[in-house]
């Protein structure tokens, strides 16, 4: 199993030693459960089918250790059973989709494109931000600023996920080929 943290136990020599893990890994993880929760209409799924996904592409994790390491990406709810993205997660997904779509969008007009695709304006105040501009500097890993326009940042957008659409057909979740006709 992955070992998710800060810090992991490794034995050498038959000497247990503390070796700290490779952020790198956690950040690639999080880059594959948003593409995988992306794929969702509500960006939710039930918490044993996302653990099978997962492992059927060899990540295996525990939805503990994904609510405790992402917890800016993921939380699980307790109530319905289900892992689901945080509302700035949703948000990011949008503005991935729009990107992808668009390509580069001047800075200044970013706005009134995401209106024109979703229907109703950016609320930065309700993801607890200042301005758009701040709420998208929040974002980093899904758009990139270059030269007073956003791109979407090329790290993931070269994040391969093979047949995702049939590894998430078969647990029921995938109905849909965009999110343009919803503001989820």
């Amino acid at each position: 199993m992955r070992t998710l943290g800060v810090a992991q136990v490794v034995h050498i020599g038959g000497k247990a030693h503390i070796a700290l893990v490779d952020k790198r890994q956690l950040q690639q993880l999080g880059l594959f459960v948003r593409r995988i929760l992306w794929e969702i209409p509500d960006c939710a799924m039930n918490a044993a089918d996302f653990v099978e996904v997962l492992a059927s592409y060899g990540e295996e994790v525990n939805v503990a250790s994904l609510e405790r390491e992402l917890k800016g990406i993921v939380e699980v709810s307790a109530s319905d059973g289900k892992v689901r993205l945080t509302p700035l997660q949703v948000f990011a997904r949008k503005v991935f989709n729009l990107l992808c779509s668009e390509g580069s969008i001047p800075a200044a007009a970013f706005e009134a494109h995401y209106v024109e695709r979703y229907g109703s304006p950016i609320q930065p105040a309700l993801l607890g931000f200042s301005s758009v501009k701040a709420l998208l500097e929040a974002i980093p890993d899904i758009v990139t600023f270059q030269r007073n326009a956003l791109i979407p940042n090329s790290q993931l957008a070269k994040l391969k996920i093979p047949e995702i659409s049939n590894k998430l057909k078969w647990c029921g979740q995938l109905s849909y080929s965009n999110d343009s006709s919803s503001n989820g």
